[in-house]
């Protein structure tokens, strides 16, 4: 609560000066009523106030009425997330926590087996579809919240503070319309980061996407190596993964090619990633212990295991460079060292197996 105080008092601070220096807020009843909505905390009614008056070609043409409708937003998404997080997925039974002592449900079974209820409670409306949450309001009168998708109140609060950026680029106002950009931005990586996992990477990338478009159109580019290191390096892993768990042999290729790709963006923007370089030559090591392991062919059938054996040196050697590399970067590395040792011995290279075998011994303290 102290920290919307703060924000509110930022905010009011600013548009005080603001008209008193440039007397340019815009002449509308409904911006007025959103600005004082909003001042008092209530942002249901400053959204619908704000809606109302952006309508109005004076207000659309001022910096300041589309600085307010992306504070107003922004404050909007906020309230949404709050109510999504702890109630998408769940059942009725588990979103008790929205409504106080309902005053009747109404239930709706429809033809296909889908169902909906409607919970009304004393101030709120809860809409359930088979179960979760597909609808919130506060009163039948004044805000209904899009649960489903609550970053579109986050795109819109973007799109009002570039625009406000668009009509004044003053350093004033950028120093305004910057940190709630920024707040957004945060939002948008810490989402594709929650989305990171072998079912919702897809809506991950598009999270990461957006908040990297963010992120250049403030200039801020410079600031993204380390985000970016960290996002393709856990995309690679899921790609990996999904490799050595499909039965599918196209989607297989996809998924490693996908897997490669990723670690390689990764070592163009730093060739000396220990985490890129380990997983490209595990990626490859793997790769071929797999075709060996899954291999199948009749004793007498020698050409097919010849065959298999070519691939496998050829993959190792793939991998040879990049376990190299690791070794070269954290010669203390276990899993490295482990994994030269393995790569030597089925080259045939034996001598250079045994001195990385000699080398774990040493590390283990064994003599």
């Amino acid at each position: 609560m102290k920290i919307y105080i703060n924000i509110v008092f930022f905010l009011t601070v600013w548009l005080n000066c603001a008209m008193l220096k440039a007397q340019n807020t815009p002449d509308n009843a409904d911006f007025v009523n959103a600005y004082n909505f909003i001042i008092k905390g209530s942002v249901d009614s400053a959204k619908i106030y704000i809606d109302k008056a952006i309508k109005d070609t004076a207000v659309r043409k001022n910096a300041i009425g589309w600085y307010v409708k992306g504070f107003i937003y922004k404050e909007v998404f906020k309230r949404c997330k709050r109510l999504v997080k702890p109630t998408i997925g769940m059942n009725a039974d588990m979103c008790r926590d929205l409504w106080d002592d309902p005053d009747h449900i109404v239930q709706l079974n429809h033809g296909n087996g889908a169902e909906e209820k409607w919970i009304y409670g004393a101030d709120s409306y809860l809409l359930l579809k088979n179960n979760a949450l597909a609808e919130y309001k506060i009163d039948a009168n004044t805000m209904q919240y899009n649960v489903q998708n609550p970053y579109c109140y986050a795109d819109t609060a973007l799109a009002s503070l570039f625009r406000s950026l668009a009509l004044d680029s003053s350093a004033e106002n950028k120093k305004n319309c910057t940190p709630t950009i920024n707040f957004l931005a945060a939002k948008y990586y810490t989402h594709a980061v929650v989305l990171m996992d072998s079912v919702h990477y897809p809506q991950a990338e598009i999270f990461f996407s957006r908040y990297k478009y963010l992120m250049k159109k403030l200039n801020l580019s410079s600031n993204l190596n380390a985000y970016e290191i960290s996002f393709k390096m856990a995309l690679g892993d899921i790609f990996s993964n999904l490799f050595f768990h499909s039965n599918s042999v196209s989607e297989r290729t996809k998924l490693l090619d996908s897997a490669k790709r990723e670690y390689n963006e990764v070592l163009a923007i730093n060739p000396n990633e220990v985490g890129a370089n380990y997983s490209l030559a595990i990626l490859y090591y793997n790769q071929a212990v797999y075709i060996i392991n899954n291999l199948s062919y009749d004793v007498a059938d020698i050409k097919n295991l010849n065959s298999a054996q070519d691939t496998e040196e050829v993959l190792m050697r793939k991998s040879l460079p990049y376990m190299e590399k690791t070794y070269q970067l954290d010669p203390k590395k276990k899993d490295a060292i482990e994994g030269l040792k393995g790569i030597y011995y089925l080259l045939h290279e034996y001598q250079k197996s045994d001195e990385y075998e000699q080398k774990l011994k040493e590390m283990d303290g064994k003599q």
